[in-house]
């Protein structure tokens, strides 16, 4: 009867979480991809044409400073653009500025609830303490314990399971 390590119940966890974990990379990227849209826009056409010219003399970043106002301050594009001197931050305006409160919402969300669903699974995991109790009460747990091939009927752990997508 093998016990479960902390170690192990996290890196199963893990495993389980996968697809939670894409979810929510997609929602970044498509944050990060709006941010880049709107900041590309608000560049000057001047400096555009400038950079395009003279790249050795513009400084570029793919990090870009944005409002505190708006619930974050650092967020990196999905290219590097021409940036302001400065410590300036971006401010984007209208429905610009509401579509990114959105997208930022929809991913840290996202991002918060990956947290918590995977230290509830990382727990659960742990509790069973052995091999053979996870196999029984959760068994696709158990197929990624390393070295395991028994699989029992699964028991009542639906609501931390549902939370696995």
């Amino acid at each position: 009867m093998s016990r479960i390590s902390k170690e192990l119940s996290k890196d199963i966890a893990k495993k389980l979480l996968e697809k939670n974990l894409e979810i929510m990379k997609k929602k970044r990227s498509k944050f990060e991809e709006a941010v880049t849209k709107v900041y590309k826009k608000s560049i000057p056409k001047e400096v555009v044409d400038i950079s395009k010219r003279g790249k050795d003399y513009i400084q570029y970043s793919s990090m870009l400073s944005v409002d505190y106002s708006l619930g974050w301050s650092s967020v990196r594009m999905t290219e590097e653009l021409p940036r302001q001197n400065g410590h300036r931050s971006f401010t984007p305006k209208g429905s610009d500025k509401e579509r990114l409160v959105r997208l930022y919402d929809e991913w840290n969300n996202e991002k918060i609830d990956c947290k918590k669903t995977y230290e509830e699974v990382k727990n659960a995991i742990y509790s069973l303490k052995t091999y053979s109790r996870i196999a029984k009460e959760w068994p696709e747990a158990a197929k990624h314990i390393p070295g395991t091939k028994t699989y029992l009927p699964a028991a009542n752990l639906d609501s931390i399971k549902s939370k696995i997508k």
